[in-house]
């Protein structure tokens, strides 16, 4: 998935003639957004786009943006949200547009800022036939795993190489609360003697352990881009009541 999202990046890059840069801490710590940008600055160069416009939805720590893109006029919809769109029109050549917005945004939530950006580019590519590309750093963050479980729910009756039965705990697992783009789970039981049961994908999973005790699960979750994140928890596996 990695290489296939970065590969389409790839490919909107050559049909397209500018890039909208969204500017927040995210986007400058990413080395993906960093390699995007690069390539598309060098096509640039070689005359086959005609610029990158970075719009800065976010504030940034001062001495952080590359000097290369520094260099770069770019427009502030955090502090002039009005100005930032007509700015962006003018760059593109696309027709103004009216905004029933105040000017001013200083002081709003993050949130606010980026779905202020969001409407921005949408209105930049309703009002311009040009490609535009657009580029934050989110989509490349690393994701957090999380889960809960709920150890005692129910009890199965399991088979063993003998056929003599037995009951064992079996335990739900929800991965809800895991934050990130386009996830994948991939759990780990910690109980080997289960066999190919030990491991498990899914948001919402359950295992039956093979005896009742102490199990160190981990969660691994992985994004659109392959990063990333883990949870490791101690479960305590239990028959029913």
């Amino acid at each position: 998935m990695h290489g296939n999202f970065l590969q389409r990046v790839d490919e909107a890059l050559q049909h397209c003639q500018w890039m909208v840069l969204v500017l927040t801490p995210n986007a400058l710590a990413s080395p993906y957004v960093r390699d995007e940008v690069f390539t598309a600055l060098h096509r640039v160069n070689q005359g086959y786009m005609y610029g990158v416009i970075p719009v800065l939805a976010e504030a940034c720590a001062p001495g952080s943006i590359p000097a290369q893109w520094d260099a770069l006029h770019r427009y502030d919809a955090t502090r002039d949200y009005s100005a930032a769109l007509a700015g962006v029109l003018r760059a593109v050549g696309a027709p103004q547009v009216g905004s029933t917005h105040s000017g001013q945004t200083r002081g709003r939530s993050r949130i606010t800022q980026h779905l202020r950006v969001i409407v921005l580019l949408l209105t930049i590519l309703l009002a311009v036939s040009v490609a535009l590309v657009w580029l934050d750093g989110q989509y490349f963050e690393s994701p957090i795993a999380k889960f809960s479980d709920f150890a005692g729910g129910y009890t199965a009756s399991k088979s063993d190489a003998r056929g003599v039965s037995s009951n064992v705990p079996c335990v739900d697992f929800d991965a809800s609360a895991s934050t990130g783009t386009s996830l994948t789970y991939r759990w780990d039981f910690g109980d080997p003697a289960s066999g190919s049961t030990n491991s498990d994908d899914g948001e919402y999973v359950f295992h039956c352990f093979t005896a009742p005790g102490r199990y160190h699960v981990t969660l691994t979750v992985r994004n659109g881009v392959g990063n990333t994140g883990t949870n490791q928890q101690d479960v305590n596996a239990k028959l029913s009541p």
